[in-house]
């Protein structure tokens, strides 16, 4: 369709239109997770060998525990070593789109068949002018007439994947009695 004389571009099919901003959302939607993917892979994992698993990277870190002593029933201090997965210690940048809202007013200029009949009308339209109408307390702005208002709201549902990851590094923690030397353990006096 040919530009309209009151300068407002080109005649769009309302579709085309409507569908290349949701498109638009969903690409930005995907940039993010795949930029959370790459973080994922990059701080939480060691660099793959092949034909070797992939493995968590880990904080691992020595310290002192008070325990009783089963076999003494003495409060003792045993050295323990604690080994944590690195991405369960960092806000991982989850930024997702959780609901997006557009609006548009557009005016109606054309419409035709669908090229089937049971095919719903073909709408061209274009954005819609807004008429000025003052009064004696304000200005206020008016419609044109023969505008189309279309309001959508997309939704997200939370992404389950992060939370399954997160539970499974969460269960991957660790502890382990570090080597002793063969002295006996510090024993401490009963309060």
């Amino acid at each position: 369709m040919a530009d309209e004389p009151q300068g407002r571009g080109e005649a769009k099919l309302i579709e085309h239109l409507v569908g290349s901003v949701l498109s638009s959302i969903v690409k930005a939607q995907g940039l993010a997770a795949s930029q959370l993917v790459d973080m994922v892979e990059k701080v939480g994992f060691e660099p793959p060998t092949p034909g070797v698993p992939r493995k968590a990277r880990t904080f691992t870190f020595d310290f002192f525990r008070t325990e009783v002593d089963p076999a003494t029933n003495q409060i003792v201090r045993n050295k323990v070593t604690a080994s944590v997965p690195l991405l369960t210690l960092i806000n991982l940048p989850s930024i997702s789109i959780q609901e997006a809202t557009i609006d548009m007013d557009l005016q109606l200029v054309a419409h035709e068949p669908g090229a089937k009949s049971q095919d719903p009308l073909n709408l061209w339209v274009v954005p819609a002018r807004k008429q000025l109408v003052r009064t004696p307390e304000q200005a206020l702005a008016l419609d044109a007439a023969g505008t189309i208002k279309l309001h959508v709201v997309m939704r997200q549902e939370s992404p389950l994947g992060l939370d399954k990851i997160q539970s499974l590094l969460d269960s991957g923690s660790e502890e382990s009695p570090s080597p002793q030397p063969a002295t006996t353990p510090v024993v401490l006096p009963n309060p």
